[in-house]
């Protein structure tokens, strides 16, 4: 292997769409036209959402990715990506996937913003999506990734960095790496007579990333609502 780790380009959009398709949606019975479609609806939605994007490759071939915020996204970057993301889901309209899809979208996102309302006056910064090639996790890639962006908040003197998981991701590895789960909602995808055998759950955590002194309204707000999800 010859693993190098470098800043996202434009030009990688084609190989992060295949890890996304690889990572969520290699086992849906759809063509791969509707695969690519869905991949293409979530990379906009992603880029909209983050700042700060690393690959990881091996030989040139994107193998790994983290898009992360810090703070505010570029105004102009945010609208043109939702502008991309609207036009797919116009397209999503006219056919049964699309129309569950956009959804599904619409569904996750409202859970998301529920799960992030008592955090919203102190998280600011969001790992935002995070998908490692499957052959090559346990070669401590994620972990690589996931430091690189803790520390580059650190250097910005963040104090907290959040991101929301649920019952189909590794979820596991972020409670390894020191994340507190601040929240859960089970949820019922019952969409145009579909649903889920099982309910997933949807989650949010959040991780302090240095032992300066926090301020006192944040402090509370984090850790007496830890204590409330633990109990």
């Amino acid at each position: 292997m010859n693993i190098t780790c470098r800043k996202m380009r434009k030009t990688d959009y084609q190989e992060i769409k295949k890890l996304i398709i690889q990572a969520w949606f290699s086992e849906y019975k759809f063509s791969n036209k509707i695969k690519e479609n869905y991949a293409s609806a979530y990379l906009r939605l992603y880029l909209s959402e983050s700042n700060y994007r690393i690959v990881v490759c091996d030989n040139d071939n994107v193998i790994a990715f983290l898009f992360g915020r810090h703070r505010k996204v570029n105004f102009f970057e945010k609208y043109y990506n939702l502008f991309l993301l609207l036009v797919i889901k116009f397209f999503f309209l006219f056919s049964k996937p699309g129309r569950r899809k956009n959804k599904i979208l619409k569904k996750t996102k409202k859970v998301n913003n529920t799960l992030y309302k008592k955090y919203k006056k102190v998280l600011f910064n969001e790992l935002v999506l995070f998908i490692v090639e499957k052959k090559y996790q346990g070669y401590g890639i994620g972990t690589k990734l996931e430091n690189d962006f803790s520390n580059y908040l650190k250097e910005k003197s963040e104090e907290y960095v959040y991101l929301f998981s649920d019952t189909y991701s590794n979820y596991q590895f972020y409670k390894k790496k020191g994340y507190i789960k601040g929240g859960e909602l089970e949820v019922d995808f019952d969409i145009e007579g579909e649903r889920e055998e099982t309910c997933p759950k949807y989650f949010i955590y959040y991780k302090e990333l240095s032992y300066k002194k926090t301020r006192e309204k944040s402090f509370w707000i984090l850790h007496e609502f830890a204590l409330i999800t633990r109990s």
